[in-house]
């Protein structure tokens, strides 16, 4: 494409491209805005609790009581 447009002197699709991907890059820099979770310096189990940690929540929690 950027080829093509050398040799006609027609760079509008490539100038389309750009300005299509700096509104995306503009959105979601917002959405981080709005829905961003203060993160840094933090270990990722502060954050979420790991998957395994629910699978071992819940098989211990099913598994009769030998007492």
């Amino acid at each position: 494409m950027i080829q093509n447009a050398s040799h006609s002197g027609d760079i509008t699709k490539i100038a389309l491209g750009y300005f299509i991907g700096a509104a995306l890059m503009i959105i979601g820099g917002v959405v981080e805005v709005i829905f961003g979770v203060k993160a840094e310096r933090q270990p990722l189990e502060d954050l979420a609790r790991p998957l395994t940690a629910e699978d071992a929540a819940g098989e211990e929690s099913a598994a009769p009581s030998q007492a």
